[in-house]
């Protein structure tokens, strides 16, 4: 776990709404740890944000790894038990009644969840905190796997399963043409880009 914490080490805090001792174990998650150390706080929810090969996925596993009672919650593992295959992109009505779904059973089971998804579009991003404090995530924190493009097409080319390079293309000009930012509801927002 060594090599997670020096990936989150290398972090920007964008916003944070309460502030808070500085984390001082880095041997444990710094996005875990802050959330943790919110006492006032029962369901907490982590929003993975990055372009296809940005390593949410990879972060996602070692954080839930780490921490097993933490729900993972992802669109991709949701597509292929919908449609027997990550790859199928099929109905997003469909898909959001899903998360929806995997929120509620997150809320009732556990204090700690990821969603992971690219969650590129600042106006799907708002959707989504908005029905996560809806449904009883108390707080929220944003976690942008900021990588280049270039970076993110090289590895989407050692992929077993490849996005095509227009969709990635078409997303980081959403992602940057939109920053993710606190007005969308986060409660902490971090930037990674190492």
């Amino acid at each position: 776990m060594l090599a997670l914490a020096k990936l989150l080490c290398k972090r920007q805090l964008l916003c944070k709404r309460q502030q808070k001792a500085p984390i001082s174990n880095f041997r444990e998650s710094p996005v875990v740890a802050s959330a943790k150390r919110q006492e006032d706080v029962k369901t907490r929810l982590i929003i993975l944000i990055g372009l296809p090969a940005s390593g949410k996925s990879t972060l996602a596993r070692k954080i839930v790894s780490k921490y097993p009672q933490c729900k993972l919650i992802s669109t991709d593992a949701i597509r292929a038990q919908l449609f027997g295959d990550e790859a199928i992109q099929g109905s997003w009505l469909q898909v959001w009644q899903e998360v929806q779904q995997q929120f509620h059973q997150a809320v009732s089971q556990t204090s700690l969840a990821i969603y992971d998804a690219t969650n590129t579009q600042r106006r799907r991003r708002k959707e989504l905190i908005d029905l996560a404090r809806e449904i009883g995530f108390s707080y929220i924190t944003g976690l942008w796997l900021d990588k280049s493009l270039e970076l993110c097409l090289e590895r989407n080319k050692r992929r077993k399963r490849q996005v095509p390079e227009e969709v990635i293309i078409k997303m980081s000009r959403q992602l940057t043409d939109v920053l993710p930012s606190c007005e969308e509801g986060f409660d902490r927002l971090q930037r990674i880009t190492r």
